[in-house]
């Protein structure tokens, strides 16, 4: 429980920034946009100040949504949901494309459950684009997230060695 405790904190920063990038409808400005390289270990995106709408609207959706996510019923309903997601994931291989830049999702976050699933056995591919913002890794990196995504399919629907025995 305290493990499932720990996912809803992290839920709240998440859930809290992608409102707030919603209600505004816009990326999120304590990020730089500008495009580097995502190969590049030693570049971090740049943060800027959030603007003070963002980061008024931020720190209150971030103190609404324990309040409103401890209501009894809400919680059990919610807590329900996220235990099948964790619990049932199944056994095909699991791509995961994500940003040190997303300010919505934290890069740790995926880091984390990449390792949790890693530990169940399966077979997991990643990808860190380093400096792209929330949902604008093929925006910024066309070719570079293409090619990430033909890699993990063409390694999904390789032949297996039974499929290639019966080919001879």
């Amino acid at each position: 429980m305290l493990k499932m405790k720990n996912r809803f904190l992290v839920y709240l920063q998440i859930w809290a920034a992608g409102f707030t990038a919603a209600i505004l409808k816009k990326r999120s400005s304590t990020i730089n946009t500008e495009p580097t390289s995502p190969r590049s270990q030693e570049e971090v995106p740049q943060k800027k100040e959030p603007l003070g709408i963002e980061n008024m609207m931020l720190s209150s959706l971030e103190k609404l949504f324990p309040i409103v996510l401890n209501i009894p019923d809400v919680n059990m309903r919610l807590t329900k949901i996220i235990e099948k997601l964790y619990e049932n994931h199944p056994p095909c291989p699991q791509l995961y494309l994500y940003s040190t830049g997303d300010k919505v999702v934290p890069s740790h976050s995926v880091e984390l459950r990449i390792k949790e699933e890693q530990k169940t056995g399966r077979n997991i591919h990643s990808f860190n684009f380093r400096s792209s913002p929330h949902v604008d890794h093929y925006r910024n990196f066309p070719d570079l997230y293409s090619s990430q995504l033909h890699n993990f399919l063409q390694e999904c629907f390789k032949p297996t060695k039974q499929q290639q025995q019966q080919a001879l």
